[in-house]
Order: C-alpha cells, then sequence, then structure tokens
C-alpha cells in the first residue's frame, strides 16, 4: 500500500510523530511538501474533492478527444494541421496536479481517472515520429513565413508538451506492480512511448533549438527551451521516483538520451552571448540551469544506476572540449543559491557538483558511529575518485588532444578560489586530484610521446595553482587573537559573529544547543542560507511563484554541500593515504554531533534557522578557509604540498629546460607569496642548483626567486638569513654570466640589495664590484646599473639624519674616493657614476634649469675635493684626489670656471724635484685646464681671455723649456702641457702657436742628431723629446701644422706640407724606437703611438715600395717579438703590448665615429686591418706576463669589434690563456672567448685540439701538472664549457665538438710529459661539460669502446703465456694504457649515473661495424647528471706519473668483465687475426727474399704459404 505522507499531519499531532519515526526508519528520504503548511492549509485541502471532482468529468473526455485528433492527425493532415495545443497543455496541466497528489499519498480518484490515458499509448508514438519527419529548416524560420512553417512550430511546442505528460506519468509514486492490479490502475506508458519521447526532445536539443538559434528566432527559440526545460525538470523527478519506488521507470528507457541531451543543452546554454535577445539568454539560462541539474542527478544526487552514471561521466568528458564552459565563472551559482540567471553554465560547478553527489546520505538505515563513519569513508573514496577521472578527463580533453592555455588557466584560478569557499565543498578535493594530474603530465617520463610544450604548459598550471594556494594558506596565516574567545580571529572575530548568530534548534521536541566546534557553525550557516524545500519547479526556474511545484532535490541544494562538508570532515585522513586503503581508514572517531549531523541530512528537510546576512556569510567563508589551513593533514593542504613537492621535483631533476624553467617561476611566486618557504632545505637547494643551470632561461628564473625574496621576521629569521645571504653570493656572481638577459637580471638585483644595504663600508665596496663588472656590458645594462650606483654614491642619509651639507659632501667625496680606489675601477668609473647622476637630475622633469643644478651639484663636489686636498707627503691620495678632478672636469667643464686661478699656480709647485711623484700636481694642472678652458672661453670677455693666456703661456713654457724643464720629466709633463698649450692656442690666442711649431722644430733636430751619433743625448732627454714630438702630431690644430710644413719643407701645397711633415716626423719616431737606446725604447714606443692617433694612414710596414725599413709596424712588431726573458724585453714587449692596445681602441672610436652610414674618412678602417697582420705576434705575447696579457687580450677585443681579427687563427691562443694562464687572465679571456665563438661556433670545434696542445705544453714548460692537479682545477675549463653550452646549440655542432676532442685524446704525441697534461686536459674538459643530450654521452662513450677494443682490449684477452712473448703480441704504449684507463674510469663513472637502460641501448650498437648511423639517442639525460660529484681521476693520474707503475699495472685497472669491453670473443678473435697477419707477414717477406734467390718457383711456395695463413686466421676468428 501507499506510504502516507507526514505533511498531511498537524505538525503537533501523534500520527505526525508515528509516520515520522517511520519514514525515517524505512525510507531513504521522505517527500516534501510544495509549501509550509498554514492556517490556510486545510481550506485548501477543502478544495480539493471539488478540483477532483471536475477533473473526474474531463480527463476521459480530453483523452477521447485527443486520441481521435492525434489519429485523425496522423492520417491525414500532418503536413497542414495543426494538433491541439490547447487541449494537450490542459491535460498536461491536469496531469502534473495528480502526479503531485500521488507524491504527497493522496491518490485515489484521481489515479483511476487517469487510467483512459493508457489509449494514447498507441498514437502518442507515431505522433513523436511524424512530427521528427516534419523538421524545420532555415526557411520556415523566415519573416514571411507561409502557413506550414507556422504548423510546424506550432506542431513542436505540441511535441513538447506531449514528452512532459509522458514523462510525468512515468514518475508517478505508486504501489509496486503485484498491489497495483488489485488497488489501481496501471497508468505508467510503455517503454516504447517513453523511448520515442526521448528521442523526439534529444532531435529537438539536436537540431530544432540550434536551427533557431542560428536563425535568431528570439521567440520561437525562448519557446522551445522553456519546453525543454520543462521537459527536462519532469526527468529529473523521474529519478526521484525511482528513488523511492521500485515500480518506476527503467533505467533503460533513458539511458542513451537523458545524459547526451542534457550535455547538448548545456552546450547550447554555455554559447550565450552578449548580442542575444532579452528572452532568449533568459530561456538559455533557465535551461542550462536544468540541464545542469538533471546532469548532475543522473552521476549520482538522485540516480543509483551504474548504467546511468557511466553515460553521465562520459558526458562530461564531451563538455571538457568546449573553452566557454571553461571561462564562465561560478557567480552563476553563488553561494549555493542557484539564482545565477543570465550566465551560462559553467563546467567547474558541474564538476565541483558531480563530486559531491557521493557526498550526500541517502540510503542511511544505521545509527551506529563506526557504521556511519565507515559510510563516509566509502563515500568519501567514490567522490575521490570521480575526482580523479574528472581531472584526468580535463587533462585528456583540454591539454593534451587540444591546446586551450586560457581555457585552463581560467579553470584552475577558479578552482583556487573555490577551495576557500564552504558553498563549493568538493573543491580542495577536486584541487588535489587535479594537481596529482598536472603533475603527471609534467614529469612524465621520457618515454611517453608528450610534446615539450604539453609538458611545459601543465607545469605553468601547476605553478599557478601552488602559487593561488600559497596566497590563501599565507592570508590565513596572517590572523590575530580573538580576547573574547581565544580563537584565531582578524579585527572582526568570525567565530563570536557566528557564535551570536547561531540559534539553538529544535529536534523532537527538544532544544538541541549547537557544539562549540568552529566547523559547526560553518556547516550551519551553509544550511540555513537557502531556506527553500529543495524541490524543483517545472516553470521557467525553480524560485518562480505557482501552485505547480516539483519533488526532486537541486544539484546544488544548501543540504548537499552542508553533507559534503560533514563527509569529508568525518573521513579526512583519507585524503592522505593511497586511494586503494580508503576501505581501511575508518576507525577514525569522529565527533558525535558531526555523525548525527551528517546523518540527519538523509531528509531534506527546512532549515528552521534564520537566515545570514551577508556579513555572517563572509565571516563563515573566513572561519571556514582558516580552518582548512590550520590543518596540516585536510585536502587543500595536501593539494597545496603536491604541486610544491611536483614543482621541486620538476626544478631539480627534470631534463627539459623550459619545464625547469617553469617550474622555478612558480616557485618564485609561491615564495614571494609566503617567504618562509625558503626556510624549507629542500626549496633553498633547488634555487641553488636552478642558478648553476646549463639553460640561461632555467637560471633567469631562479635568479628572479632570489631576486624576489625577502628575509621573514620573526623565529624562522635565524634559519632563513643564512640560505639567504648564500643565494645571494651565488647571484652576485652571475654577473659574469655569458646570457645577457641573466646578468642584466644579476645586476637588477645586485642593485636592488646594495640599495637596501645599511652597513656603509660593504654597500661601497659591493658597489666598487659592481661598477668593475660594467665595464664591458652594455649600453642597458650599464644605464640601469649606474643609475643604482649613483643613487647610492650621492646619498644623503636617511630622512631622520642630522648631517650638515658640508658632511654630506665629504661622505659623498669619500665614496667617489673608494670606488676609484676599487681594483678594476679607475677614473673610467668613477667618470660613469658622474655622468649618470648628471643624467638623473637633467631627467628630472620637476626642475627648471636641470643642467645648472647639475653643474652647481659637480661645483660642490670639486670644491670639497679642492678643500680636502691632501700635501704631497701623501702621494696616492693625492694621486686619487686629482684623479678624480679630471674625472670632474672631463664631465662637467663649468663647475671649474672659478678655480682656473688656482689650476695655473699648480703649474709651478712640484713636492719632491727629485722624484716622478713631484709632477702630479702640474700634470694634473694640465689636463684639468684643456678640459676646462673650452666652455670657459664661451662666457669671457676678449681682455680675460687676453690675460689668461699670457699667464698659461708663461708658466706653460717654463716646463717646456729646454733649461727650465724638471730633470725628473721623462715626457709625461711635456705631452700635458703641449696638450694644453694646443688649447690655449685654438681657444685664447694664437701666440703661443710659434712656442709649439719651435720646440717641434727643436725636438725634430735634436732627435736627428740624436740618431746620426753626431750629439750624445741622455736617455731621459730624447724619451722627452720623443713625447714632444708625438703629443705635437696629435694635439697641434691643423693651421699650425700647415704653418709648420711649409717653413720645414718649404712646399706651398698645403695638404702636401702637411703629410711632408707629419710622415716625416713619424718615420724620425719609428727610427729612433727601432734604433735608440735599449734602455730608452720602451719610453718612446708610447710617442709613436701618439702620432699614429691622429695619422693613421702612417701606420705601415714599409711595403710601398720606399724600402723605409722604420716603419711604425715594424716597431709595434719588434716590440711584440721580444723574446729575451730579460726585464728589459718584458718591459719592451708590456708597452709595445699597451701601444698596441690604444691604437686598436683609437681606431675602433674613430671608425665607429665615421661608419658606414657617414662615409668620412675610412683610414682608421685600414690601420685597424694593417694593425691585425700583427695577429702572430700578439698570440705569442699571451704566453708573457699577465699584465702583458691583459692589454694584448684589450687589443683583441678591439680588433674582434672591428671585425678584422681572423678567429681560426686566435681562438688556439686564447683557449690557451683560459687553460694555461692565471685566474685574473682566464678571468680577462673569457669573455673574448665567448665572443669569437659566438662569430664561428664550428671553429671551436676545429681549433680546440690545437689550444689544448699549447696549453699542455706551456704548463709543462711551467714545470705544472704533476703536483698542482691541473684537472681538479675547475676554472681552467669554465670559459670552453660555457662557449659549448650557450654556443653549440645543434646536434651536429656538438657531436663534431666531441669527436675533435676525443680524437685529440687518442692521437699520441712524441712528448710523453706534454701528453700526460693534455690527458689531463681534455678528461678535465669532458668531465665538466654541460652535456644535455644521450646522442652526446653515446657519441663518447662510442669512441671510447672503439679505442678500447682496437688498442687494449686485444692484450687483455691474451694468456701469460701470450703476453710474455713481447715480439709477437707487444703491449700497448704508456700513453695508450694511460688514455684506456683514464677514459675507461670516466666512461663508467657516466654510465653508472645513467642506469642500466642506456647501457643496454648502447651496448646494442656495439656491433662489428661500430657505427651510430642507425641509432636515434634524441631522449635529454637527467638533470642529476650534470649535478653530480666529478669522478675522481686524481689519484688515478698520480699512479700514471709514478715511476714504479707498469703497463700492465694500469690496464690492471680496467675490469675484463667491463661494460665497455666488447665482446671477449670480438676481442680474441682480433688478437689472433693480429698475430696471423704479422706472422704472415713475416714469411711474405722471407719468402720474397728467396725468390729473389731460388727464382719464380719458390716465389710461388711463399705466395701460396702466405695464403694458407690467411686462410688460417679467418678460420680462427670463425670459430671464436
Amino acid at each position: 500500500m501507499p506510504i502516507p505522507s507526514i505533511h498531511c499531519y498537524p505538525l503537533n499531532s501523534p500520527a505526525f510523530k508515528i509516520l515520522r519515526s517511520f519514514v525515517k526508519s524505512t525510507m531513504p528520504r521522505a517527500p516534501k511538501p510544495c509549501r509550509k503548511r498554514t492556517a490556510d492549509a486545510d481550506a485548501e485541502v477543502s478544495k480539493e474533492p471539488q478540483k477532483a471532482a471536475r477533473r473526474e468529468s474531463q480527463s476521459p473526455k480530453m483523452v477521447e478527444t485527443l486520441v481521435k485528433s492525434f489519429k485523425s492527425w496522423v492520417a491525414t493532415g500532418q503536413g497542414t494541421a495543426a494538433l491541439p495545443l490547447e487541449l494537450i497543455e490542459k491535460l498536461s496541466h491536469q496531469i502534473w496536479e495528480v502526479k503531485m497528489s500521488s507524491w504527497k499519498c493522496e491518490t485515489g480518484k484521481d489515479v483511476a481517472d487517469l487510467a483512459c490515458v493508457s489509449a494514447l499509448d498507441d498514437v502518442v508514438t507515431a505522433v513523436f515520429k511524424a512530427i521528427e519527419k516534419k523538421c524545420l529548416t532555415a526557411g520556415d524560420l523566415e519573416k514571411n513565413r507561409c502557413k506550414a512553417s507556422v504548423v510546424k512550430l506550432q506542431n513542436s511546442s505540441a511535441g513538447l508538451v506531449l514528452a512532459a505528460i509522458v514523462l510525468d506519468l512515468s514518475a508517478f509514486q505508486q504501489p509496486s506492480r503485484e498491489q497495483a492490479k488489485a488497488t489501481s490502475p496501471q497508468i505508467q506508458p510503455g517503454e516504447e512511448v517513453v523511448a520515442s519521447a526521448m528521442s523526439f526532445l534529444w532531435h529537438q536539443a539536436r537540431f530544432a533549438l540550434p536551427t533557431l538559434l542560428e536563425s535568431k528566432a528570439s521567440t520561437e527559440a525562448a519557446s522551445t527551451c522553456a519546453g525543454l526545460a520543462r521537459t527536462i525538470r519532469s526527468i529529473h523527478h523521474i529519478l526521484a521516483a525511482r528513488r523511492y519506488t521500485s515500480n518506476a521507470l527503467p533505467a533503460a528507457c533513458l539511458a542513451h538520451k537523458a545524459a547526451p541531451m542534457a550535455a547538448q543543452c548545456v552546450t547550447l546554454a554555455a554559447s550565450l552571448t552578449s548580442t542575444s535577445a532579452a528572452c532568449v539568454k533568459t530561456a538559455l539560462a533557465t535551461l542550462g540551469e536544468a540541464s545542469s541539474d538533471l546532469l548532475v542527478g543522473l552521476s549520482g544526487y538522485g540516480c543509483a544506476e551504474s548504467a546511468l552514471q557511466s553515460f553521465a561521466m562520459t558526458e562530461f568528458g564531451r563538455l571538457a572540449t568546449l573553452s566557454s564552459m571553461f571561462v564562465n565563472s561560478l557567480s552563476a551559482n553563488s553561494k549555493g543559491s542557484g539564482r545565477g540567471a543570465q550566465h551560462g553554465p559553467s563546467f567547474l560547478a558541474l564538476v565541483l557538483r558531480a563530486i559531491g553527489a557521493p557526498l550526500l546520505p541517502l540510503g542511511l538505515y544505521s545509527k551506529d558511529p563506526k557504521d556511519l563513519s565507515q559510510m563516509a569513508v566509502e563515500r568519501v573514496a567514490a567522490a575521490d575518485t570521480r575526482a580523479g577521472h574528472l581531472a584526468a578527463v580535463v587533462i585528456q580533453h583540454s591539454l593534451l588532444e587540444s591546446e586551450r592555455s586560457e581555457a585552463m588557466h581560467a579553470l584552475v584560478q577558479q578552482l583556487c578560489a573555490a577551495c576557500g569557499d564552504p558553498f563549493w565543498a568538493a573543491a580542495p578535493l577536486y584541487a588535489l586530484r587535479l594537481v596529482g594530474a598536472l603533475s603527471r603530465v609534467a614529469g612524465a617520463s621520457r618515454m611517453i610521446d608528450l610534446d615539450c610544450s604539453q609538458r611545459e604548459e601543465a607545469t605553468r598550471l601547476l605553478a599557478k595553482a601552488a602559487e593561488a594556494l600559497t596566497i590563501s594558506a599565507h592570508e590565513a596565516k596572517q590572523i590575530q587573537l580573538c580576547r573574547c574567545c581565544g580563537a584565531e580571529a582578524g579585527p572582526d572575530c568570525e567565530l563570536c559573529m557566528l557564535k551570536a548568530w547561531a540559534p539553538e534548534r529544535k529536534r523532537e521536541g527538544k532544544s538541541i544547543k549547537m557544539p562549540k566546534d568552529p566547523l559547526a557553525l560553518v556547516i550551519s550557516l551553509v544550511d540555513a542560507v537557502a531556506a527553500d524545500d529543495g524541490l524543483l519547479a517545472p516553470a521557467s526556474a525553480r524560485w518562480a511563484a505557482g501552485e505547480l511545484q516539483g519533488s526532486a532535490l537541486s544539484a546544488n541544494n544548501a543540504r548537499c554541500n552542508a553533507a559534503a562538508l560533514l563527509c569529508l570532515s568525518l573521513a579526512s585522513p583519507m585524503a592522505c593515504k593511497k586511494r586503494k586503503d580508503a576501505k581501511n581508514v575508518a576507525a577514525t572517531k569522529a565527533p558525535e554531533w558531526n555523525l548525527q549531523t551528517w546523518a540527519a541530512h538523509s531528509c531534506v528537510d527546512g532549515s528552521s534557522s534564520k537566515a545570514p546576512s551577508s556579513k555572517e556569510i563572509r565571516c563563515a567563508i573566513s572561519l571556514y578557509r582558516r580552518l582548512q589551513w590550520s590543518d596540516p593533514t585536510s585536502i587543500l593542504a595536501r593539494a597545496r604540498m603536491s604541486a610544491l613537492e611536483c614543482l621541486l621535483s620538476l626544478a631539480r631533476s627534470n631534463p627539459l629546460a623550459h619545464v625547469r624553467r617553469q617550474a622555478l617561476c612558480g616557485l618564485s611566486a609561491c615564495c614571494v607569496a609566503d617567504p618562509q618557504l625558503i626556510a624549507s632545505r629542500c626549496v633553498a637547494e633547488a634555487v641553488a642548483a636552478g642558478l648553476q643551470d646549463e639553460a640561461a632561461f632555467a637560471r633567469l628564473a631562479s635568479l628572479d626567486l632570489v631576486a624576489q625574496l625577502q628575509c621573514p621576521e620573526g623565529e624562522l629569521k635565524a634559519v632563513v638569513l643564512p640560505r639567504l645571504t648564500e643565494l645571494r653570493l651565488v647571484v652576485r656572481s652571475k654577473l659574469s654570466d655569458p646570457s645577457v638577459l641573466v646578468r642584466r637580471a644579476a645586476f637588477r638585483a645586485a642593485g636592488a640589495w646594495l640599495e637596501e644595504c645599511q652597513d656603509p663600508a660593504a654597500q661601497i665596496q659591493e658597489a666598487g664590484e659592481m661598477l668593475r663588472r660594467l665595464r664591458n656590458e652594455s649600453l642597458q645594462i650599464r644605464s640601469q646599473a649606474l643609475s643604482v650606483l649613483e643613487r647610492v654614491v650621492f646619498s644623503k642619509g636617511s630622512k631622520g639624519s642630522k648631517m650638515s651639507k658640508q658632511q654630506q659632501q665629504d661622505t659623498i667625496l669619500q665614496r667617489l674616493c673608494t670606488l676609484h680606489g676599487h681594483n678594476g675601477v679607475g677614473g673610467a668609473g668613477v667618470r660613469d657614476v658622474l655622468s649618470a647622476h648628471c643624467k638623473a637630475i637633467e631627467g628630472n622633469a620637476n626642475l627648471s634649469d636641470a643642467a645648472g643644478i647639475a653643474t652647481a651639484a659637480m661645483e660642490e663636489i670639486a670644491s670639497c675635493a679642492l678643500k680636502s686636498l691632501p700635501d704631497g707627503a701623501e702621494t696616492e691620495k693625492l694621486e686619487l684626489h686629482l684623479s678624480l678632478l679630471e674625472q670632474l672636469s672631463l664631465e662637467r667643464p663649468a663647475a671649474f670656471h672659478k678655480h682656473l686661478n688656482r689650476f695655473a699656480q699648480w703649474l709651478q709647485e712640484q713636492t719632491n724635484p727629485d722624484t716622478p711623484e713631484s709632477l702630479v700636481l702640474p700634470i694634473a694642472a694640465c689636463n684639468i685646464l684643456a678640459q676646462v678652458l673650452p666652455s670657459w672661453t664661451q662666457s669671457e670677455s676678449t681682455l680675460s681671455k687676453q690675460k689668461m693666456a699670457n699667464t698659461l703661456t708663461e708658466k706653460l713654457s717654463y716646463l717646456l723649456g729646454e733649461e727650465t724643464a724638471p730633470s725628473n720629466d721623462l715626457g709625461q709633463l711635456a705631452r700635458v702641457v703641449v696638450k694644453c698649450l694646443a688649447v690655449v692656442v685654438e681657444h685664447l690666442s694664437s701666440g703661443a702657436r710659434d712656442l709649439l711649431m719651435g720646440h717641434f722644430g727643436r725636438s725634430i733636430r735634436i732627435l736627428s742628431e740624436a740618431m746620426q751619433e753626431m750629439e750624445q743625448l741622455s736617455h731621459g732627454k730624447m724619451c722627452r723629446h720623443t713625447w714632444i714630438v708625438g703629443s705635437l702630431l696629435e694635439f697641434l690644430d691643423s693651421k699650425s701644422m700647415e704653418l709648420l710644413g711649409e717653413a720645414i719643407a718649404q712646399v706651398s701645397c698645403k695638404n702636401g706640407a702637411l703629410d711632408i711633415v707629419s710622415k716625416a716626423a713619424v718615420s724620425l719616431l719609428s727610427d729612433c724606437c727601432l734604433r735608440g737606446p735599449a734602455a730608452a725604447k720602451p719610453a718612446m714606443i708610447p710617442a709613436l703611438g701618439f702620432a699614429l692617433r691622429r695619422f693613421p694612414q702612417l701606420l705601415d710596414d714599409g711595403s710601398d715600395g720606399s724600402g723605409v725599413p722604420s716603419a711604425p709596424l715594424s716597431v709595434l712588431r719588434h716590440g711584440l717579438s721580444a723574446e729575451s726573458s730579460s726585464n728589459a724585453a718584458s718591459v719592451l714587449r708590456l708597452r709595445a703590448t699597451e701601444t698596441f692596445a690604444g691604437l686598436a681602441a683609437c681606431y675602433q672610436e674613430a671608425a665607429e665615429l665615421n661608419g658606414p652610414s657617414k662615409k668620412k674618412d675610412n683610414s682608421a678602417s685600414v690601420a685597424a686591418q694593417k694593425l691585425a697582420t700583427l695577429q702572430p705576434e700578439l698570440m705569442a705575447v699571451l704566453q708573457a706576463e699577465e699584465k702583458t696579457i691583459q692589454q694584448a687580450l684589450r687589443g683583441f677585443r678591439s680588433l674582434c669589434d672591428l671585425g678584422v681579427i681572423h678567429p681560426a687563427s686566435a681562438i688556439p691562443g686564447i683557449i690557451t690563456v683560459t687553460v694555461a694562464g692565471t685566474k685574473a687572465a682566464a678571468r680577462h679571456a673569457r669573455q673574448l672567448l665567448l665572443r669569437l665563438v659566438e662569430s664561428g661556433p664550428p671553429l671551436l670545434a676545429q681549433r680546440c685540439g690545437a689550444g689544448l696542445r699549447a696549453a699542455a705544453h706551456q704548463l709543462g714548460q711551467m714545470g705544472l701538472g704533476e703536483d698542482d692537479e691541473v684537472y681538479s682545477q675547475t676554472w681552467r675549463f669554465g670559459p670552453l664549457c660555457e662557449a659549448y653550452a650557450e654556443f653549440l646549440e645543434g646536434k651536429h655542432p656538438r657531436d663534431q665538438f666531441l669527436c675533435s676532442l676525443v680524437s685529440e685524446a687518442f692521437s699520441e704525441a712524441t712528448a710523453s710529459g706534454s701528453s700526460m697534461l693534455r690527458l689531463q686536459l681534455i678528461a678535465g674538459l669532458l668531465a665538466r661539460l654541460p652535456l644535455s643530450k644521450e646522442a652526446e654521452l653515446a657519441r663518447i662513450v662510442h669512441s671510447v669502446v672503439q679505442f678500447l677494443t682496437l688498442k687494449v682490449a686485444p692484450y687483455l684477452t691474451l694468456d701469460d703465456q701470450e703476453k710474455a712473448d713481447k715480439e709477437n703480441f707487444p703491449p700497448p704504449s704508456r700513453v695508450t694504457c694511460a688514455t684506456a684507463v683514464v677514459f675507461h674510469k670516466l666512461c663508467t663513472h657516466w654510465l653508472d649515473l645513467v642506469g642500466a637502460d642506456f647501457t643496454k641501448q648502447m651496448r646494442e650498437t656495439w656491433g662489428s661495424t661500430l657505427s651510430l648511423s642507425n641509432t636515434d639517442f634524441d631522449q635529454a639525460l637527467p638533470i642529476a647528471f650534470s649535478r653530480q660529484n666529478l669522478p675522481d681521476l686524481a689519484g688515478l693520474f698520480q699512479k700514471i706519473d709514478s715511476a714504479g707503475a707498469t703497463d700492465e699495472a694500469l690496464l690492471a685497472e680496467i675490469e675484463t668483465d667491463s661494460p665497455l669491453l666488447n665482446s671477449k670473443a670480438t676481442a680474441r678473435a682480433l688478437a689472433i687475426k693480429q698475430h696471423s697477419r704479422k706472422r704472415a707477414a713475416t714469411e711474405d717477406s722471407k719468402g720474397i727474399k728467396k725468390c729473389r734467390r731460388n727464382g719464380p718457383a719458390a716465389a710461388k711456395a711463399a705466395a701460396v704459404t702466405a695464403a694458407q695463413a690467411d686462410a688460417m686466421s679467418k678460420a680462427a676468428a670463425a670459430t671464436a
């Protein structure tokens, strides 16, 4: 018999209590009435008999009329007649009312009256099929429609109503079929009718509705959407009926169409656009909501059949291909209310509902806490399995099959935001499984066929998820302590506010207080947000007012989220264990209130709590988020930990550089969000390893991470600060990284830390180091770093500082002097800082006279420097201050206009006339005056100019005079005096021109006489006169040179006179440098360089036919090729190299000024090409002293910039400097080597062997190798490793380089000592090369196997007796044995790192041909390969160098069963074959000799013997 409804009785009646207990004990869920019973409810009940009477008289008549109309329509009028839509709608309404009465157990005559409806079964099926045949087309939807089109539209609407009637009849709650025969008629339609209705609905959703939407038929489309939504609600009711009665419609009728139709409707609703009509928007939103509820209901809320659930989950995979559903936000279902009209359905919302479907406690019969706990665990296990499946579906369809990064990023972002919302209770579980799925894709094995872009995208998504979760966790920890309850809270205590909101609940007449658990308050509020009854209405929206209401549970009902929260809290330990062990985790002690509350949700009652306010909802969300993050074993905490662990693993061990980069970027974002993460040793090690990564992008990501890290305050500061300091030191070492991007980031980070430094001494020291490294950087990096340095140097202290202005100036001056004295900075570096400061002032848009303010700032520094000028006793400090003043004058000459008289006084001040240091003040004064006078003359009167010219001419002529000049001047003072006088002539007065011309003629005469040995001249005077001539040629103005040429050469042509004078002077200087006194040659060569700076066209070697041996190029070649090891030869080489470097830099600057776009003069470029002819001599200089090497490298850099250097011949010498030179020389040669290799990467493979041979020879001459352990010195191999990693990118260049390197190692040399050193260098280089692909390692191992098989393996397979036969079986040479042992140990170490699979694959290629042509080693090496410790070969090299180690003892290091040795049989056969060939050759030679004596017969016999011996050897090889 049917179960009476408990809502038919008053709440306080005894019958209500009895039936309530009966319902709870027998049914999983009691139906809910359409509305709460009130005082008017009895009056409504009294009207029911009257309504039933009217229905009794109407139903049979309407059915009879419809049957006749349907039969007539099917028979004759399908194309022109319309179905009786009004009558169908009336019958539909009546059937709906009866259905609702059946759900209220108020059945009686109503159901009996509908017995006649069974007559419709035969004709309704035919009607559905007929309507399907007359499908709508685009022509039917035109504005001017014909009658047939209007009929089609009307019949489609009638068909939707008929389908709703069929589905409503299928959802009646009736007794069993056996009882129904005796008590009530069977009114449910047959399965065939239901199948026809579902087929028609599928046709409408798949074809009709899309056609209406495309044709923009708004009214018809909205009507169709409403009809489909009505039928979808009816299908949902059928699911509810199947949950309560066993005789409801079988699942087979719905299985094939319900889920696809719901998914199709969701797809159409997702296509909602802003351009759609308002009525269509509303209708599509309603349809999307109804179809979403049905799809989720099929997945578990209202469905227990596995077949329907399987179909529903399949449709989720199809929906995962729609990008629009990923973009749609969760706002459409905010706070579980579901009232999000005008929004398209969200894929994430569907997924979260589907995961939460198994968590609703339907079907609970036991009250035992253990049983309830076990059920909760099983429900969570089912939800976890579904979450994993849906995560895999999303990854498969959205990431692997079709890359939709924007859609996936939107999904991850929405999911992480929903994880902290209690109204999306299943979000943490889905986040955990989605993180796991992304981790499997990003860290998939190399054998899995996945694109690098897919792995990179998965890593990027994983990083986004980890960042979002870390931010949420960090925000949850930033809390205060509430004074009232002691709980962790913010400004307004959420716990106190929820306690004030939570009322007492009444259950079975008893007052029950809320538990003190904060989670109970959150769940109570979630349960009370939507106070509706959770029933679905068939109207356009389930909250619409009306008498008709449904009886199925909404997918996002408030009780569903509350039940999910309770269930997940009961079984939270399951999330920390493997999925297969979920059934064994039920032994947890859950709170009693938790179990009771979860079990109570099996009955979906309306909430008796008062509705919370928006502020209370926000408090509940905040409290829920904090509760989640306070528990380290919660599902959300596990999701975050899994994401971080995966990022760490990828950053440390993934072989793909782009994946490592994305992982490091993710770690960077997480560490920025929560600085406490760097306290983890694993994170710190991963970041440190990333800074040393071979890929520039990975290093850049790690560097950015360290740059953004800040030391947290509190307890973790003691742990984080040392690690952060170490990481910052590594970042500072990247200021010289080969990659421009890494260097720029390193300078940016170092600059930021420099400004944060609180220690003034350490700050200025770091500033000096940065300034030193900026010397050869690009303009972009320099401008960025210099702006930081000028802020640091010119900082005036903190805002609270009480320093006076004079003290501030003294501090700035001290900083500038400290920078100037830093090694490698000098005056040029200080000037860069001064220039940056002036640009910063001038770039300030708020200053009206920015240039004047910059000049005033420089003037203050100059005045401060002049006031604090040290006395002559402190020579070093004095030179430092004077050099600073010179840089100030170069940068801002106007700052010295007020101090010209003081500089003029310095011209006669000498600190100590007997020492060269006494000339520092006059030299500085001349340099400063030469820089300041041109700008000073622009603002002064003619009288002032003349007065200054007279004063300076008088004092300068005194310093330049033959008798009055200082005796200790070797030319330096004379040069600056000439420079200053040339400025006076050009800008002040031409009266000093005659003075300069006279000194030029006198110096020319003196030098000419000295070279003709007409007059003995001291070395000092000779040097001084050469400097005067060279300086006059450089600084004297053109007019003076022309007058001088006319006076000396007596030539009227101005151009001809200038050429004759300059050429004669340069020739005389060259003659002095070549034939002059040996002690004076080093000091005279720079004078020749001064002249050649202005006249580059005179740089020749006498090959123009003149036959002049005293050519400038010959002078430089003579100086560079000084082979003597004496001190004089060293000084000569140094001065010649300095002159060469200065000329190269000067010609480079001139060539850049006169570039191709200007085409003014190409003499500098031609002279640079002539300088390049000195490259062989310059290469020889690279093996000289360190200062000489630095100057040679400076010249090389200039020639390299000009493009005139020959890289093929220069690379070996540069490699020699980097490998065999000192650390400082290697540091200077490193950048030049990288630039040369960048211009021609194949040259590295071609010329590396020659460079290593020269380096080994130089090390041997220096006596290094045995004691210094060249192999262990990593700095010797750094530049070559960087060049290999940066510029040999393809497979072929790297293969070529490795082949040449291995071939160089296997080639024997004559000198054993040099060979051993060469072996150490090659082994050390190979051990440190950043190999990245298996093909590189395979090439080396394959070559080693070849070498061992041919050179060593035959000897190792001999027995003792054969080894004793030295004549027939000679042992390998000492060098061969050493090479074999070293490379065997090196390759064995590598094979142990890469694993057995690679070794097995390699051994498959070791055939008779020993070829790699048929094998493809395209996999990347594990990242741990390059981060393992180097093989310990130092002890082996010591054993090789020891005199007592024999060749047999060395070969004993190679095991006979080594994987590197080819098969013993092959080696043995090779040994026999070699022996047979040797014996045959010996006998052959004897036979030939005998042939010569005995004739042709003996020769023939000897040939037969040789053939037999060869056949025997082949047979032996085959047998073996």
